[in-house]
């Protein structure tokens, strides 16, 4: 009876060990998913501020033309 017992203790710390490491597996996967919602969050944002920028320099773009046909390039700096 003792060998047997002896026998189960490797078998029951396997599945000890099986539980935390599945454990771990959920926490990594769940902070992976976070980090994956995170950067894709970023990611629109850092592309709407760059539609914006690229808006802003097309206005400054055109208005630095309209001010060129309306009063004539600016003199240059010698």
């Amino acid at each position: 009876v003792h060998l047997l017992s002896l026998s189960l203790i490797p078998s029951q710390a396997l599945g000890k060990y099986r539980y935390v490491e599945q454990e771990e597996q959920d926490v990594l996967l769940s902070a992976l998913s976070a980090l994956q919602d995170k950067a894709q969050h970023l990611e629109y944002n850092l592309s709407a501020e760059t539609r914006i920028k690229l808006d802003l320099f097309s206005a400054l773009g055109d208005t630095h033309r309209q001010l060129e046909i309306t009063q004539g390039p600016p003199p240059h700096l010698c």
